[in-house]
This record gives C-alpha cells, structure tokens and sequence, in this order.
C-alpha cells in the first residue's frame, strides 16, 4: 500500500521544471531535507528574468485556483477536438482568474501579489507535495468558512509510513525580517487555533483525489480523518513558509554586474537570513524543525507585483 499511495500522489503533481530553470538555490547542491532554503530570481547575463518568471508562475492559475475534476472533465470531454478543448481551457482560466480576483478583493489583507501561488508552486516542485484541495474555490463560495492556512498539500513518506500535511503560509515583503516575523504570527495564530481539524475535513470533503483508485482514497481517509482515521497517529503536521523579499544584491546590476557576481553576494547572505527566520520563529515558540521555508530574492516585490499582474491580465 505505501509505495502505491506515494505513487498516487505523485500523479498528481504537475512538471514545473521552468521553476529550476528561472531559479538559483544558494547554497548549490542543496539537501533537500534543509529546513531553510535560499532561491535567486536568475538572469540572462545582466538582466533579471522577472517577466518570465511571473508568465510561468501566471501559468499555474488553474490548476491553483479550481479543482482538478473540472480540468479533467474539460479534457475528456475535448479531447478528440483540439479547437474546443483550447477553447474550454480559455474558458478555464477566465474562471480562475476571476476567483483569483474575486478572493483578493474579499481578503486583501491575505492576497494580491502571488504570494500564495508562489507557496504552492514551491511546495509541489521541491517537496514533491501535490496541493490537496483548491482552497480559492472554497474561500470565494460564500457558503464556506476562511480557513487559515494558505494551502494544504500532502506527502506520503514511505520510508516512516507517515502522512505529511503541509499547511502553506507565504509573505512578500520588502525586507526579510518583516515577511518572517509577519509569518511566524501567521503560524502561530494557526498553531493556537481550531483550523487543523477544519482544514482535515475540507480535504476529505472536497479534496483533488478523485482521479485515484478507491485503495489510495480510503487509505487519505484512514490518515486524514482526524476523529474516526484508522492512521490518524501517523499523520505529520508541518509547515512550508515561503518568503520573497526585495534582495540588494540586485542593485550591482546598475554597475553592470552580472549573475555570478550578484550570486555570489546573495550567497554570503545565506546565514544572516536564515538567522532572521529563525530567530522570528523562536519568537512566537515554533517548531522549527517542521517548518521548510523557502526564501526568495527578487529585485523589487513591488516589480514582481506589477509583472504577476500583468501576466494574469495578458493570459
């Protein structure tokens, strides 16, 4: 059963291969078990590829925004005709990014630069974490409560037996220490409350397993159920912060600099950030030691803003 499950939820995960590709994690190689990781915006020689980056990010709306069973249903009912499925999938992403705007409009406070869809494209891509449920379809339905985590992914860890549930907290901010000390609060006010048990159920009910065989749903079940689940004991909560800000490495480019140069410097930041986490966490009784998060430096947050936007405007 294990191998299988690991392998259903595998099938679930998109290929966001662009993602390696327009980043540079710092330091290289990495382990990917680090609880802190530290993500470059990369460049074409002097020149940041901030527009490319928000496109591909752009990209993921739908599958980010509604659930999987209407995706699936779009293709298979389209699939012979290549004309009407690249209509349904137009009429598809019209529909998330109305949810999208739909959920910003209702919680600015929560959303409107990417954040969230930055957290789960993380999440998928470096934890291999497929995304549980479509939380903004639930959140822009009037008759669903607002949960508070920003996302809820799952990991089967064959070698433990164990059940990951990833609940998703992002931040963009224009300095580090902000976007970690606004985030731990995040985290904490989670921790403190009834979320957990809410956020179990809207998965269960609601969830993206639909396409998996009845083994591999009884046995999400059997984790996943927090009051009834036969493996309720090993499910794991943990955490996935992603935290963008606006790196002054960046700056060098005026002076001509490049990617190596602006790499190098980033590099040398690695420990003052992780510190910066860390010490945010601390702060607020965290447990670190099931909290990744992903760092990132962009040359402006309030550029990366306006490219996602316009990204989301121009699909």
């Amino acid at each position: 059963m294990s191998n299988d499950l690991e392998a259903a939820l595998d099938s679930l995960l998109g290929h966001k291969t662009w993602m390696s590709v327009l980043l540079a994690e710092e330091p290289e190689p990495m382990d990917p078990s680090s609880q802190v990781r530290h993500f470059l915006l990369g460049m074409r020689e002097n020149e940041p590829m901030l527009s490319e980056f928000s496109a591909r990010l752009a990209d993921q709306i739908i599958g980010y925004c509604l659930p999987r069973k209407r995706l699936i249903k779009a293709i298979s009912k389209h699939a012979a005709n290549p004309n009407d499925l690249s209509a349904a999938m137009a009429a598809l992403r019209r529909e998330a990014r109305q949810a999208f705007q739909e959920y910003r409009e209702a919680y600015p406070a929560r959303s409107g630069e990417g954040g969230e869809l930055l957290a789960y494209a993380f999440t998928e891509h470096f934890l291999r974490a497929p995304m549980a449920i479509a939380k903004m379809h639930t959140k822009t339905n009037t008759e669903m409560p607002v949960f508070g985590a920003d996302g809820v992914h799952l990991r089967y860890l064959a070698n433990t037996g164990a059940l990951e549930v990833i609940y998703l907290e992002s931040k963009v901010h224009a300095t580090i220490t902000s976007g970690a000390r606004d985030a731990a609060q995040s985290i904490r006010d989670f921790l403190d409350g009834s979320q957990r048990g809410h956020e179990l159920r809207l998965a269960l009910d609601f969830g993206n397993f639909d396409q998996l065989d009845e083994e591999a749903q009884q046995a999400l079940e059997d984790f996943l159920d927090p009051y009834g689940g036969a493996r309720t004991v090993d499910r794991r909560d943990r955490h996935a912060c992603l935290l963008a800000y606006t790196e002054r490495a960046f700056k060098a480019i005026d002076d001509g600099a490049e990617m190596e140069e602006i790499r190098a410097n980033f590099s040398r930041g690695c420990a003052p950030r992780a510190a910066s986490v860390e010490n945010a966490y601390a702060a607020k009784d965290l447990p670190g030691e099931k909290i990744t998060t992903f760092i990132l430096g962009f040359p402006s947050v309030a550029e990366f803003r306006r490219e996602f936007e316009r990204a989301l405007s121009n699909g």
